[in-house]
């Protein structure tokens, strides 16, 4: 139909594969690692700061800097941390309900095939980092297969402090054992 298998998405230019992998990654927590890890986001964050501006429809403020306040503050406050729990549970049950890992990964053979890009590059998670980083780091070894089929360079890096981390680094990190195994096959 025309569609543009790389185009990034309109609120922190994310690709469909990227979405895709983070799904999946999702399906795998438990909503109690789910919360831990947004617990973990930085309010000095550019790319939380914009989509929260952009998905709360003003609540938060109208400014970036109106938005970070509110994102501080609220960190700050048992009520709205309370809220915030609960809020995460419902989404990653919602997610556990609505989505299926066998058909998500369909989609993201799908897009590899159409020429997804396995190296673009995203402001999320964490920034620098690509769907090939986030299979590895989901330790799903077909999709990892694939995407180093389709060109995906597991010698990329972002950096973390002063730390330069590639896949084989995530893929210890996160005990992705059996993406480990794949990356070893394809090392140079």
């Amino acid at each position: 139909m025309g569609a543009r298998v790389n185009r990034p998405g309109w609120i922190d230019d994310q690709t469909a594969l990227n979405i895709c992998i983070k799904n999946l990654a999702i399906l795998k927590k438990t909503p109690e690692q789910f919360i831990e890890n947004c617990n973990d986001v930085q309010p000095d964050d550019p790319v939380l700061i914009d989509s929260v501006r952009r998905i709360s429809y003003g609540m938060f403020g109208a400014t970036e800097e109106d938005t970070r306040s509110a994102i501080i503050d609220s960190h700050d406050s048992l009520l709205q941390n309370a809220f915030r729990e609960l809020m995460l549970k419902a989404l990653v049950e919602q997610k556990k309900t609505r989505l299926n890992r066998d058909c998500l990964v369909k989609i993201a053979i799908m897009l590899l095939d159409q020429g997804a890009d396995p190296n673009a590059v995203h402001p999320s998670p964490i920034k620098g980092y690509t769907p090939l980083m986030l299979a590895v780091e989901s330790n799903e070894p077909e999709l990892v297969e694939l995407m180093l089929e389709k060109g995906g360079n597991p010698y990329r890096t972002y950096q973390y402090g002063a730390n330069l981390i590639d896949c084989w680094r995530i893929a210890r990190e996160f005990r992705a054992d059996n993406a480990f195994s794949v990356l070893e096959r394809y090392r140079q």
